[in-house]
């Protein structure tokens, strides 16, 4: 605009002087020294003119042009003389291939050029064989005379073909996007969109078009069936729509017709403007789902699996305490000597054997309670010393029988706890009875009860047994599964032990713990909440919690 302005200003100008100065130059009488003065003046103001400065009297013959014009025609600049025709010029740069854009349309470029030239209303661009670009603003005077004026756009040009450059990258990178892409102005008008955001919608894809307006958009949608929560009430879903709209509400999910599902996240950028990404995703949507079916199927499957468990356990519970029953009969020879000693030892057998399997289904009840969360905690006071002595003086004669010494560390008698007992010494028992099974002959099992820094209750049962490897430490804390070892499959186990314990310590707001080195041994570590710890001078034990 600022070169159109300019040209003009120009022209105008120019016109005025180059029409003076041919008057000066066909008076009858010679010019006295004032018209000289004046012709040279205006001779120099057209010199030094930044841009080119032709002039044609009526017969279109050049009367005069200035030192730019010729420089912007280096090949034919010979012949800018006065009187040459300006058909003539034209002739002259095209035999020496001065427009490139004649090439191989010589007569016709020349055919428009001398009508563009004639009519003198319209600017003219036009490309040099040196590569720049003039544009070329001709006008006639009321005299007949034709004025022109030559400015060089080189750069300009240089610019449109970047914009040009740019924005047809921009609209590959759009058309490439997986998203639907939608620009909107000021007005909420759209005014750059990509051929995925019509794809999305396809029941309005005539209504996509420039200047159209988002609530436009919307209701059509609504109106046409597009969008499946639309159905119900059309009018309100375009308003609540366009309020999630002006609030820039991203992350919105639309519903499809077609059971497609649609994202949209929206953006605010310059001089109000907003942007729309419609992202498919019906594809999550399924496998979501699916998710929610495989959950929901699994949990069934669990609950299923925990009622059978506890139905199971109760099944083998009540032959198992007979065959605890009598074999205790046997073993004690209650009604009468059994005759063979051998038969003592048998009765013996039977008896561990069915205690440990009633062991395993207690286990089982248990974790199955645990799972469907009917375990509930009875908590008392207690020492925690002596809940520790009661542990060890259970498992004296099974430690003295595996060769493992057994012992207490002194300072837990010192400590009052607030817990389910029966809870936590079941526990204690499922760890020293893993620590004394684990530890061969001559080594031996600590229990240690303290106070760390931090308040917290912790209870380690540290032994010097084979110990673990980070991947079998990580399989024996998984359920219903044992660390592979030849001491683990000649002792036997359900392999729920661990999982058990921490459960339970869980539910005591506490954390399980375990460090095992290879051949080197193993120390669980239980630990309480400080709000556990009870302090001997309370009158209540039930405030610490």
């Amino acid at each position: 605009m600022g070169l159109a302005i300019l040209s003009s200003v120009l022209a105008l100008a120019c016109v005025v002087l180059s029409w003076r100065l041919w008057r000066l130059e066909t008076r009858s009488a010679a010019p006295d020294a004032d018209d000289l003065r004046l012709g040279r003046l205006l001779r120099a103001s057209i010199e030094c003119l930044p841009e080119g400065f032709v002039l044609f009297d009526p017969d279109d013959r050049l009367v005069l042009c200035n030192g730019q014009l010729r420089e912007m025609h280096p090949a034919s600049e010979s012949g800018f003389q006065e009187g040459a025709r300006f058909e003539d010029l034209l002739r002259d740069g095209l035999a020496k291939q001065e427009y490139p854009q004649a090439v191989d349309r010589e007569e016709a470029w020349l055919a428009e050029r001398l009508a563009q030239h004639a009519q003198s209303t319209e600017a003219v661009e036009q490309q040099l064989a040196d590569g720049r670009w003039l544009r070329i603003c001709e006008r006639q005077t009321e005299n007949g005379h034709r004025v022109g004026i030559y400015s060089d756009i080189t750069g300009l040009k240089e610019r449109q073909n970047e914009l040009i450059l740019a924005e047809r990258g921009l609209s590959e990178v759009l058309e490439a996007m997986e998203e639907g892409f939608a620009l909107l102005d000021e007005r909420d008008r759209l005014i750059l969109w990509n051929k995925k955001y019509e794809e999305m919608f396809p029941l309005i894809a005539d209504l996509i078009t420039y200047g159209a307006t988002v609530e436009d958009l919307m209701r059509a949608a609504a109106e046409r069936g597009q969008i499946e929560e639309a159905k119900a009430d059309k009018e309100a879903w375009v308003q609540a729509r366009m309020k999630a709209y002006r609030e820039l509400d991203s992350g919105s999910e639309l519903q499809f017709k077609s059971n497609r599902w649609v994202l949209t996240r929206k953006y605010r950028g310059a001089r109000g403007r907003t942007l729309a990404l419609f992202l498919d995703i019906t594809e999550l949507k399924r496998r979501e789902a699916e998710l929610r079916e495989a959950k929901l199927q699994a949990e069934t499957a669990n609950r299923i699996k925990s009622e059978f468990l506890a139905n199971m356990s109760h099944e083998l519970r009540t032959p198992l305490n007979a065959i605890i029953g009598f074999s205790d009969i046997l073993i004690k020879e209650q009604a009468g000597p059994l005759g063979t000693p051998v038969y003592r030892e048998y009765a013996k057998d039977v008896n561990n054997s069915g205690h440990q399997l009633l062991g395993i289904i207690e286990d089982l009840i248990d974790l199955s309670r645990l799972e469907t969360g009917q375990v509930d905690l009875r908590e008392t006071e207690m020492n925690l010393g002596a809940l520790l002595d009661l542990c060890r003086r259970a498992f004296e004669d099974k430690a003295a029988s595996a060769g493992v010494s057994l012992a207490i560390e002194p300072g837990a008698e010192e400590i009052e706890i607030w817990a389910d007992q029966v809870r936590l010494r079941q526990v204690l028992h499922n760890l020293i009875s893993n620590a004394i099974k684990f530890t061969p002959s001559g080594g031996s099992v600590r229990l240690d009860g303290r106070v760390d820094e931090r308040g917290e209750i912790v209870i380690d049962i540290s032994d010097t047994g084979i110990g673990m490897t980070p991947h079998e430490l990580d399989i024996a804390m998984e359920p219903f599964r044992q660390a592979q070892s030849s001491l683990t499959r000649s002792q036997g186990g359900s392999g729920i032990g661990l999982t058990l314990c921490n459960s339970m310590i869980k539910l005591h707001g506490g954390s399980l713990g375990i460090e095992s080195r290879k051949g080197d041994g193993t120390t669980v570590s239980l630990r309480l909440p400080a709000c556990r710890r009870l302090i001997r001078q309370q009158a209540s034990p039930r405030a610490a919690g």
